[in-house]
């Protein structure tokens, strides 16, 4: 297999041969903002249709899905604490599609399912490769197809996935890895501010300190900041319940009762 890329960092051609004979190839295009845009080839899975095929509840987190409806109906989404895809369930209560996975992503899949949607939430291309937003990433190899756009003199290996560490950590912007049991709290919790905020600090703190730590501190400091901006209740708490942080009801004034005669 051979790639194509443009400044090092965007798959945008996989030739694939064996016994140096060519079976085909894929190609990849992209916008201005590096979105990936289209994709096409003698080997693409996937002729995109001109209408939609699939329509997807999400929720806020990051690669979040809920339900799935297609012409074979609703299917709902389980997914483990990477949030990989481990079963779609149909609407009696089955598991209409199943998936397993190796530890770096590699999947088995028992079922029928069209779905996409896989390893740690992201999008399986057909090809082996899921893109990770900045980047591509094959659980072939286990590592990054490209080099890490932050590369600094303390990236050790600019191809790691999630510092060969996948089963504690993910990275679904391509760009730094966090530690999965922590986004859903300290990135996303507390309102659209909060969300906000916290998204914006841990790419920022992942980018400035190239280190997953950083990126941790930053998310919980700018969701902390993105709540109080708006007067969250819940500024600075994690799981927070709102009523919980009301003010307890004062307790009703002394005074006599009813029972009570007066002079």
């Amino acid at each position: 297999m051979e790639y194509s890329h443009i400044h090092n960092l965007r798959v945008t051609g996989l030739a694939y041969s064996a016994n140096r004979t060519q079976l085909g190839n894929l190609t990849y295009a992209y916008d201005a903002d590096g979105r990936r845009t289209a994709a096409g080839g003698s080997l693409a899975a996937v002729t995109l249709p001109s209408n939609v095929t699939a329509n997807l509840l999400t929720g806020l987190g990051i690669d979040e899905y809920f339900t799935r409806t297609d012409a074979g109906g609703t299917m709902a989404f389980l997914a483990d604490a990477l949030g990989s895809t481990v079963g779609l369930v149909n609407a009696v209560g089955g598991i209409d599609t199943g998936y397993t996975y190796q530890p770096f992503g590699a999947v088995t899949v028992n079922g029928t399912s069209a779905n996409p949607y896989q390893f740690t939430g992201r999008e399986n291309d057909g090809a082996g490769l899921y893109f990770y937003r900045a980047r591509y990433y094959s659980p072939t190899f286990q590592r990054f197809v490209s080099q890490d756009p932050r590369i600094t003199a303390r990236t050790l290996n600019p191809y790691t996935y999630s510092l060969d560490d996948p089963n504690d950590f993910t990275d679904p912007l391509g760009l730094f890895p966090i530690p999965w049991g922590l986004p859903i709290n300290i990135m996303f919790g507390g309102g659209t501010c909060g969300l906000i905020g916290g998204v914006i600090g841990g790419a920022a703190g992942g980018i400035l300190t190239d280190n997953p730590f950083g990126a941790m501190a930053g998310a919980a400091i700018f969701n902390s900041i993105g709540q109080a901006i708006c007067n969250d209740p819940c500024a600075g708490a994690l799981n927070c319940n709102e009523d919980q942080m009301l003010p307890p009801t004062p307790p009703p004034a002394s005074g006599p009762t009813c029972s009570e005669q007066h002079p």
